[in-house]
C-alpha cells in the first residue's frame, strides 16, 4: 500500500517473486473454476490450499488468504496474467488471454514435488519463461494497476533497464534502487547512465554516506532496508533468463579494501538479442492509461499486442450528425453525438479491428456499419477521417425554431418532440431512462434559453450570456447545480446590468413554492454579494401563482434587486422581436 503524502515518482516492484508459484496460482484459479467467478475469503482460502497441495509453498502447506492476495498482486496481476476487476459488484477475479496462454505454455512443466524449496533444489520448479520474459518486456509503468502507488512515471522497466546495462556492464543493487528507480521515461535513461558513471568515480566512503542517507528515507527504506524491492526486482530479471546474478567489486580508487554487491549482467549469449530489442522498441512510445481498467488489460492482456494505444483523433468529415458507436472485441468502448465537422479522441490500437456504427438521432436507423482495421498509417498519423454520404440532417436553429421548441417542451408532458425522438433513440442504445427523466426535462430547457440568447448575443442584442449548467454525453444537459448557495440557471448582461434567469418547468403552486420560493431569491442575493454588479432577476414558469411571487418579492426588498415573473410565453414576445433598445425599455433597465 501507497504511504501518505510520499513520493508516488519511483518504479513500484511487487513484493512477491517466485515465478512457479505465480504461475501455479493462475492455474488452480482455472482449475478451480473462478475465472469471472466473485473475488472472496472462501476462493482465497481454497486457493492457499490448492497451493499447498501442489508443493507450491516454503513449507508444502496451505497458505492464507492474506498471502494468497500478496501473491495475486505481485507477477500474476503486476504483468497481465489476471486481475481483479473493480468494474463489476462485487469484484470478480478474471484470467486474461495472457494469463491463459502463459498456463498453457507450461503445462508439461509442472512437477510433483513436496515444497518449494525441495523443488528449487531439485530443479523441477519454473524458474524462467520465454513467455513471462514477453510480457514483462511489454510492461509500462505506471498504469492503473498501480496507479494509487506510482504515479508520473511512463517507462518500460525491463527494456529501460536492457538499455543501461548494454552501455554499463553491470548494475548493482544501489545503483539500481537510488537512480534506475527514479528514472520517470526515455528522456532520462541516458541522464541516470550518466548519474552511475559519476557515482562509481566517488570515493567509497563518499557514496557510503549517500547510500546510508538514502536508506533513512522511504523510498530507501522500500527499495533497500525492508523486504528491499530492488532484490524482488532483481529476482523477476532473473526469471526472464536473460541475466545472471554475480558479486561485483565496487570501484574504489583511493582505497584497497575490496568491497562487493550483488549486481546483474546480461548474460554473453543474450547480448545479441538485447540489442535486437532495444534496437526495435520505442521507449517513448508510451501511453497514459490514467485510471481506464479496461483499456490496460486490453493490451497487457492480449499477447497479440506489442505497442500500447495511441489517441486516434476520430473526425467527421460528413454533413451528418449521428451517434457514433466504436466496438472493440464486441464491446462497446466508445458512445456519443458526433456533430458535423467535429471530432473526438478515442484510443485505439494498431493492427486492431474496430466495429463503427453511426446511428440516425431521430430515427434510430443506422447509417453505416463497418469494421475498419487502424492502419500503420492511422496510428503513426493520430488521425481517422470519416465520411458518411448524405446531406445534412442538422436543423437549423434560429430564434424562431428555437422559440417554437420552448413552447412546444412547456406545452408536452415530457420533451418537445424531436428531442423526444432523439432521448428515444438513445433508450434503445443505452437502455436508460431518458423520455420521462424530470431533470433532464429541466435541464433541456435551460439549454433551449441558452441557445435562444446565444441567438440574441450574436445579433448584438445582449452583450454576454454564462449558462451555469453543461453539455454531458450524447449531448444531453445537464442542469445548473441548485441548493442555498447555487447559481442561477442562466446570466446574461445587456450594458451594465447583469440578468439572472431562473427556469422552472414547474405549474403546481405548492410544488413551485417548495422548489423555488428560496432557491430563486437566495441564487439572486448570492450572486450580487458576490460579483457587486447591478442585478436583476427574471423568473420564467409556466404559470405564475401570487403566493410565490409575493414571497419572492418579500426576501429581495432589503437589497435593491428588480425582479420580473414572466410565463415562456410572455419572455418570448418580449425578446424575440425586439432591439437592443427595445429590449432595455421592456426590461426597465
Amino acid at each position: 500500500m501507497a504511504q501518505k503524502n510520499r513520493d508516488k515518482e519511483f518504479w513500484l516492484i511487487p513484493k512477491r517473486a517466485n515465478l512457479h508459484q505465480s504461475i501455479l496460482l493462475t492455474k488452480g484459479i482455472i482449475d478451480l473454476n473462478y475465472d469471472l467467478k466473485t473475488w472472496n475469503g472462501a476462493k482465497q482460502d481454497r486457493l492457499g490450499s490448492y497451493l499447498g497441495k501442489n508443493g507450491a509453498t516454503n513449507n508444502g502447506k496451505n497458505i492464507t488468504p492474506q498471502a494468497v492476495r500478496t501473491l495475486l498482486a505481485s507477477i500474476p496481476q503486476y504483468l497481465g496474467f489476471l486481475y481483479i476487476n473493480s468494474n463489476t459488484t462485487p469484484n470478480t477475479l478474471v484470467v486474461t488471454d495472457a494469463g491463459k496462454k502463459l498456463v498453457d505454455f507450461h503445462k508439461n512443466d509442472f512437477k510433483t514435488m513436496k515444497n518449494l524449496k525441495e523443488g528449487e533444489d531439485n530443479g523441477d520448479t519454473i524458474s524462467e519463461s520465454e513467455f513471462y520474459l514477453k510480457q514483462f518486456e511489454k510492461l509500462q509503468i505506471t498504469n492503473p494497476i498501480i496507479l494509487k502507488d506510482c504515479e508520473s512515471i511512463f517507462t518500460f522497466p525491463l527494456v529501460a533497464s536492457y538499455k543501461l546495462l548494454l552501455e554499463l556492464i553491470y548494475l548493482d543493487i544501489e545503483e539500481i534502487s537510488y537512480i534506475l528507480f527514479k528514472v520517470k521515461d526515455e528522456t532520462e535513461i541516458n541522464l541516470a547512465k550518466v548519474e552511475i558513471e559519476n557515482f562509481r568515480k566517488i570515493d567509497i566512503n563518499d557514496r557510503n554516506s549517500i547510500i546510508e542517507s538514502f536508506k533513512k528515507t522511504h523510498l530507501g527504506n522500500i527499495s533497500l532496508v525492508q523486504a528491499p524491492t530492488s532484490s524482488y526486482f532483481i529476482k523477476l530479471l532473473m526469471q526472464t533468463g536473460i541475466f545472471e546474478e554475480n558479486r561485483i567489486v565496487l570501484p574504489n580508487p583511493n582505497n584497497t579494501d575490496v568491497i562487493t554487491k550483488k549486481a546483474i549482467i546480461i548474460k554473453p549469449n543474450k547480448i545479441d538479442y538485447v540489442k535486437k530489442i532495444v534496437k526495435e522498441f520505442n521507449l517513448s512510445n508510451t501511453y497514459d492509461f490514467e485510471n481506464n481498467l479496461n483499456l490496460w488489460i486490453d493490451y497487457i492482456g492480449d499477447v497479440t499486442i506489442d505497442s500500447v494505444p495511441h489517441n486516434i483523433k476520430f473526425i467527421n468529415n460528413s454533413k451528418v450528425e449521428y451517434i457514433l458507436n466504436i466496438e472493440y472485441k464486441n464491446r462497446i468502448i466508445f458512445s456519443d453525438l458526433i456533430k458535423i465537422t467535429s471530432s473526438t479522441i478515442i484510443p485505439m490500437f494498431k493492427n486492431k479491428n474496430y466495429k463503427i456504427t453511426c446511428i440516425d438521432l431521430l430515427s434510430g436507423n443506422i447509417l453505416k456499419d463497418e469494421e475498419i482495421t487502424i492502419t500503420d498509417k492511422i496510428y503513426n498519423h493520430l488521425e481517422l477521417n470519416y465520411t458518411l454520404d448524405g446531406n445534412s440532417n442538422k436543423l437549423e436553429e434560429t430564434v424562431e425554431t428555437i422559440s417554437k421548441d420552448i413552447i412546444e417542451h412547456n406545452k408536452s408532458q415530457n420533451f418537445d418532440k424531436d428531442f423526444l425522438k432523439y432521448l428515444s433513440v438513445l433508450e434503445s442504445i443505452t437502455g436508460r431512462n431518458l423520455t420521462t427523466n424530470k431533470n433532464l426535462r429541466g435541464a433541456r430547457l435551460e439549454l433551449l434559453f441558452y441557445k435562444l440568447l446565444t441567438c440574441l448575443k450574436e445579433s448584438d442584442i445582449i452583450d454576454d450570456i454564462y449558462w451555469n449548467g453543461k453539455i454531458s454525453q450524447y449531448g444531453l444537459p445537464v442542469p445548473a447545480p441548485g441548493g442555498k448557495t447555487g447559481i442561477p440557471d442562466i446570466v446574461f448582461v445587456i450594458d451594465d446590468v447583469h440578468i439572472l434567469l431562473e427556469l422552472t418547468t414547474i405549474k403546481s403552486k405548492t410544488m413551485q413554492w417548495s422548489a423555488e420560493g428560496s432557491s430563486v431569491p437566495d441564487h439572486i442575493k448570492y450572486y450580487k454579494e458576490q460579483f457587486k454588479v447591478r442585478t436583476m432577476g427574471i423568473f420564467v414558469a409556466p404559470i405564475h401563482h401570487d403566493r410565490v411571487i409575493n414571497g419572492i418579492k418579500s426576501q429581495l426588498l432589503d437589497d435593491d434587486i428588480m425582479m420580473k415573473f414572466l410565463t415562456d410565453e410572455e419572455f418570448l414576445n418580449i425578446f424575440k422581436n425586439s432591439n437592443k433598445n427595445d429590449l432595455k425599455h421592456s426590461l426597465g433597465i
